[in-house]
């Protein structure tokens, strides 16, 4: 239940040189993300509820994989357009070093390449090799895998 106060970066997790001002409702949106984020865990909740005015957070969900790297994602779009101090290489890196054998879904696994080549990450050449040689094992990868997972490798 940890949660950071200084979410921001570019894709490569550098500070964005950006004129533009963050709207309000944005930098909201990146404080309650701090909220749900648990830098121990590496992990953005599933979902997160008020409790007697705290944050309750959900890390036990089957997706919530799915959702950390997803919000890292956005959070790469965002650092795009605003200047962010949010520091993406080393979320990712911690988000590697205690996930990355636990990505099995094969649409999360596209997501994280996707996650890794936005960022330059040095790891993509080899998890994406990974990936692939697991997958192009199986003769029956198309009636495995949901479409909208298949086209998110």
């Amino acid at each position: 239940m940890a949660g950071d106060t200084n979410l921001q970066s570019d894709a490569r997790g550098t500070a964005a040189e950006s004129p533009a001002v963050m709207p309000q409702i944005l930098a909201n949106c990146l404080s309650l993300l701090a909220g749900m984020h648990d830098a121990e865990r590496a992990l953005f909740s599933y979902s997160t509820r008020v409790l007697d005015g705290r944050y309750v957070n959900d890390f036990d969900h089957p997706l919530h994989i799915r959702y950390t790297i997803n919000t890292l994602l956005g959070l790469q779009k965002l650092g795009e357009h605003y200047p962010l101090e949010w520091d993406s290489p080393a979320r990712i890196e911690a988000f590697l070093a205690l996930h990355a054998d636990a990505v099995q879904n094969f649409g999360d696994r596209g997501l994280l390449l996707y996650l890794l080549a936005r960022a330059g990450h040095d790891a993509l050449p080899d998890l994406h090799h990974r990936f692939a040689a697991e997958e192009l094992l199986s003769d029956a990868l198309l009636s495995r895998h949901p479409v909208q997972e298949l086209f998110w490798m």
